[in-house]
């Protein structure tokens, strides 16, 4: 009998913790949104649950699985403690462009709860409606540059050509005129020995 008293106390201990796992309900999950921000290399994806549990029992986990990888939920609001109305949780999850499986899993530590896995198709920048202007950005951006290089260099080497031919050219024409004032001289001369 001494032998069986341990194990009733053991059993006794037991039996409200077996009661409330058989008491307990599943907690529950509102999916409320799938929002996101873009960069040329990458989308921001905001994912947003409300976990509620009929017994206001406070989750032991609340994720999101994107392609098989977990990512933690943060409370929107710490000061909620009253999950028989629901709390909101959510997770910023960085997604490159390509087709992701998701889904949400809650657990009030005895339940777990595990929403229907749905698609989310990440579109890459230029597949956006920003697409054709990013297109001509990031594609003329680096032979823009060149081209504009390029093209202010030719026009630096044209304005020296220019100056160039301009200051021969006003040479030329002292020179000209530096000759008409030599034979009109001449000429002077050889009238003025004329006279004499």
């Amino acid at each position: 009998m001494r032998k069986l008293v341990p194990f009733f106390l053991i059993l006794l201990l037991l039996l409200p913790a077996l009661a409330s796992a058989q008491d307990n309900h599943p907690p529950g999950i509102k999916v409320h949104s799938v929002t996101s921000s873009q960069n040329f290399f990458k989308s921001t994806y905001l994912l947003q649950i409300t976990y509620t549990d009929i017994d206001n029992n406070p989750p032991h986990h609340v994720t999101a699985v994107v392609n098989n990888e977990t990512f933690s939920m943060s409370p929107i609001n710490y000061l909620d403690t009253n999950y028989s109305d629901g709390k909101r949780y959510y997770a910023e999850v960085d997604l490159g462009k390509g087709l992701y499986s998701v889904y949400f899993e809650v657990s009030d530590g005895i339940n777990t709860t595990i929403t229907d896995p749905f698609l989310l198709q990440v579109p890459g920048y230029f597949d956006t409606e920003h697409g054709d202007l990013a297109k001509a950005i990031f594609l003329l951006t680096p032979v823009g540059v060149v081209l504009v290089l390029l093209i202010v260099y030719q026009g630096w080497k044209l304005t020296k050509t220019v100056d160039k031919l301009a200051g021969k050219k006003r040479n030329e024409r002292k020179g000209e005129a530096g000759k008409g004032e030599e034979e009109k001289e001449v000429q002077k001369e050889e009238g003025n020995e004329g006279i004499l």
